[in-house]
C-alpha cells in the first residue's frame, strides 16, 4: 500500500489530513492535490528518519480517605426499637428472612442458616455486608464473635442500622407544574385545513 506509513504513525496522518483539508478549504483542488503530494513526501523522508522517542508523562494518583463509622446503635440497645426486639425475639427466622429482604438480599437466604453447622454463614456475611455497605469499623472476628455469641442481638442490631441508614437516605422531591390553558378555535382548525 502507498501510504501505509501513515498508518504506522497516527500522528503524523492526523497532521497531515487536517492540513489537507484545510487547504482544500483555502485553495483549488489540482493546488490542493499538490501541496497533498508535498506532504506526503516530506512524511515519508520523516518516516525513514530516526524516530522521536517519547518522553514519560508525570502520573497524577489522587487519594479519597473514606472515613468509617459506628453502628448507629450497640449491640445490647435492642430495647432502643421494641419493635425489632419483639420481632426478632418471638421469630428470629421471619425477622432475618425480612431483614435480608430489606438489605436487598434474597427473602429466604436466612433460612439456609439452620442447615449450617456452629457458625451460621448466612447471618455473619449479612453482618459483613452491612459493615461493609454503610463503612462500619469492625472486623471479621469481631461479627464472627457476635453472631455466635448473641445472633438475636446481632440481628436486631444490623437491622436497626439498615432502618437508620434508609431514613438518612430518603430524598424528596417536588415538582410544581402549572396547567396548560388552550383555547380550542374552530375556525382556526379549518384555516389550517
Amino acid at each position: 500500500m502507498e501510504y501505509e506509513f501513515l498508518l504506522q504513525e497516527p500522528d503524523h496522518l492526523t497532521w497531515c489530513s487536517v492540513t489537507f483539508l484545510h487547504t482544500c478549504i483555502k485553495n483549488t483542488q489540482s493546488q490542493a492535490r499538490k501541496i497533498f503530494r508535498h506532504h506526503l513526501t516530506l512524511l515519508r523522508k520523516r518516516s525513514t528518519m530516526s524516530s522521536v522517542a517519547m518522553q514519560p508523562q508525570a502520573i497524577t494518583t489522587q487519594t479519597i480517605m473514606v472515613q468509617e463509622n459506628d453502628w448507629s446503635s450497640g449491640i445490647c440497645d435492642c430495647c432502643d426499637d421494641m419493635k425489632i426486639c419483639c420481632c426478632a425475639f418471638w421469630c428470629l427466622p421471619c425477622f432475618a428472612c425480612s431483614t435480608a429482604d430489606r438489605f436487598g438480599e434474597c427473602l429466604c437466604l436466612p433460612l439456609l442458616d439452620y442447615t449450617s453447622g456452629h457458625i451460621p454463614a448466612v447471618s455473619l456475611s449479612i453482618r459483613v455486608a452491612a459493615r461493609e455497605r454503610y463503612r462500619i469499623k469492625g472486623s471479621i472476628c469481631n461479627d464472627c464473635c457476635m453472631i455466635c455469641w448473641c445472633n438475636w442481638c446481632s440481628w436486631c442490631q444490623v437491622a436497626r442500622e439498615i432502618k437508620a441508614r434508609k431514613q438518612q437516605a430518603t430524598i424528596i422531591t417536588t415538582q410544581v407544574t402549572s396547567p396548560i390553558v388552550t383555547n380550542y378555535n374552530p375556525g382556526l382548525r379549518a384555516q389550517l385545513k
